[in-house]
């Protein structure tokens, strides 16, 4: 069993250009997705749902962003196995990570390529964009899907973190201080992209803030379960998240997993129509 565990580690892909060191890395996690392709008997529509669960580490960022990249990769080259038209794709699952960049898990290289992000000298530079149409930006207005203060008069203006970036808008520039190049884990690395667009996060579904939590323990509370979707799948309704039921709201619901809720996240979903 063990010799099984081994050969499928090596054989977990990585991308081509990356570090030896980095590369290992990647082949080190055993996280995984699956791959269904769905199709619609009456009209013949089909429809790829990509469940996937990404590295929990908050200080290995570029990992979360590399294997959200495979992802896609592989959800693309699924659908076209059968060659036709391309279904409509609906990514989802846990991806360990909220929707902006996490300044406190980053390394001084990464730092200092995210400040020059924040006073906009890297906005339009790069191999692929780290904004891009649809996008709804960062503002400094606590849109990030993970609970805490804004402290200070003067706050540098929030950066969409590389895993919402590529699946927001399609592609990461290489100077994203979550990209692998920027980072210092894979400096020839350029920049990213899905293959598939930009997707929609089904969370936001006509409103402009996400869910305040999916997750919570003694430690962390945030969004960081998500259900991308394509540009021919819409929205028709939300499940509610239990602690707006209940007196207190997100502020009094306790940390899980406990008595009434098994896992340490907690349910999302979406009415879809195709």
């Amino acid at each position: 069993r063990r010799s099984r565990r081994r050969t499928r580690g090596k054989e977990r892909g990585v991308p081509g250009g990356v570090s030896e060191q980095f590369g290992y890395d990647m082949r080190s996690k055993a996280d995984t997705a699956t791959l269904t392709l769905l199709e619609d008997a009456r009209t013949g529509k089909r429809l790829i749902v990509a469940n996937a669960h990404l590295f929990w580490n908050p200080k290995r960022p570029d990992i979360k962003l590399i294997q959200a990249a495979l992802l896609c990769a592989a959800t693309k080259a699924f659908g076209e196995q059968e060659g036709g038209e391309a279904p409509e794709v609906v990514i989802c699952g846990d991806f360990n990570s909220i929707r902006v960049t996490q300044e406190e898990f980053l390394n001084d290289r990464a730092k200092g390529f995210l400040a020059k992000m924040q006073m906009g000298d890297a906005a339009d530079s790069g191999d692929a964009g780290a904004k891009g149409p649809g996008d709804a930006g960062t503002d400094g207005q606590g849109d990030n899907g993970s609970k805490g203060p804004l402290d200070g008069a003067e706050m540098a203006p929030m950066i969409d973190g590389g895993v919402w970036t590529l699946m927001n808008t399609g592609g990461v520039s290489n100077i994203h201080p979550e990209h692998p190049a920027a980072f210092g884990s894979s400096t020839g690395l350029p920049g990213i992209m899905s293959g598939l667009g930009g997707l929609r996060n089904a969370l936001l579904a006509d409103k402009t803030t996400l869910p305040t939590l999916t997750t919570k323990t003694s430690t962390f509370n945030g969004t960081i379960d998500h259900i991308w979707t394509s540009a021919g799948v819409d929205v028709a309704g939300l499940l509610d998240m239990p602690y707006l039921e209940r007196e207190g709201g997100p502020d009094a619901f306790v940390a899980i997993p406990n008595a009434h809720f098994g896992s340490d996240h907690l349910a999302i979903g979406a009415d879809l129509v195709l």
